[in-house]
C-alpha cells in the first residue's frame, strides 16, 4: 500500500506561490517604488534641461548680439570721429588757401604796380637818355649859322625856336633834323627877316618836329 503526504505537497506549493508572490511584489514595488520615482525624474527633467538651454541661448545669443552691435557701433562712430576730424584739418587747409589765394592776390596787384612803376621808370630813363641823345645830335649837327632861344617838348612834340645868319640854313637844320632818328614831320611854322642894332641881317624861325 502506497501512502503519499497530500500536506507536504501543498505547503510545498504555498511556498512556491508565495515565492513567485513574492518575486512580482517586488518587481512591483521597484517599478512603482522608487526605481520608477528615480527614473520618472530623470524624464521629467529632460524638458526643463531643454528649456533652460532654449533659455540660454535666447538671451545669450540677444547679449552677443547686442555686445556684438555695440563694439560695430563703436567702431563706427570712431569711423566717424575720423572722418570728422579729417573733415576739420581740410577746412583748416581749405582756410589757409584761401587765404593764401587772397594774399596771393595782394601780392599779384602789388607785383602789377611795382611792374607799372618800373616800366614807367624805364621809360622815363630810357626818354630822357633818347632826350639826351637827341640834343647830343642837335648840337653836334646845328649849323654854326643857326642858334636856338627856346626848345620845348609837349606831348610828344618838339618846338624849336632860334634865328639864323639866312634862310637856307634854316633848310639846312631841317633837313639834319629829318635825317636823324629822333624827329620826323619837320614843320616850318614860321619866319621872319631881321636887322640887328649892328645893321646885320638875320631870320627868326620857328618850327616843330615829332619824336620818334
Amino acid at each position: 500500500m502506497i501512502t503519499i503526504n497530500l500536506a507536504t505537497q501543498k505547503k510545498s506549493n504555498v511556498v512556491s506561490v508565495e515565492g513567485e508572490e513574492s518575486k512580482k511584489s517586488g518587481i512591483l514595488d521597484r517599478l512603482s517604488g522608487d526605481g520608477f520615482s528615480n527614473k520618472s525624474a530623470v524624464f521629467q527633467s529632460v524638458p526643463i534641461i531643454g528649456i533652460a538651454l532654449t533659455v540660454i541661448v535666447y538671451f545669450g545669443g540677444g547679449y552677443f548680439l547686442d555686445s556684438y552691435k555695440e563694439e560695430e557701433l563703436t567702431k563706427l562712430n570712431l569711423q566717424f570721429q575720423e572722418i570728422m576730424n579729417q573733415q576739420t584739418k581740410m577746412q583748416v587747409q581749405l582756410k589757409k588757401l584761401k587765404n593764401y589765394k587772397v594774399l596771393q592776390a595782394k601780392i599779384e596787384k602789388e607785383e602789377r604796380k611795382l611792374r607799372t612803376k618800373i616800366e614807367t621808370i624805364e621809360a622815363l630813363v630810357a626818354q630822357r637818355e633818347r632826350s639826351y641823345q637827341s640834343l647830343k645830335t642837335i648840337g653836334e649837327n646845328i649849323p654854326s649859322e643857326v642858334w636856338l632861344s627856346n626848345l620845348s617838348v609837349k606831348e610828344g612834340v618838339v618846338n624849336f625856336e632860334g634865328g639864323a645868319t639866312g634862310l637856307d640854313y634854316i633848310s639846312d637844320f631841317m633837313k639834319i633834323l629829318n635825317e636823324s632818328v629822333y624827329f620826323s614831320n619837320l614843320k616850318l611854322k614860321s619866319t621872319a627877316k631881321l636887322v640887328s642894332k649892328a645893321g646885320i641881317e638875320y631870320s627868326n624861325f620857328s618850327l616843330s618836329a615829332t619824336r620818334r
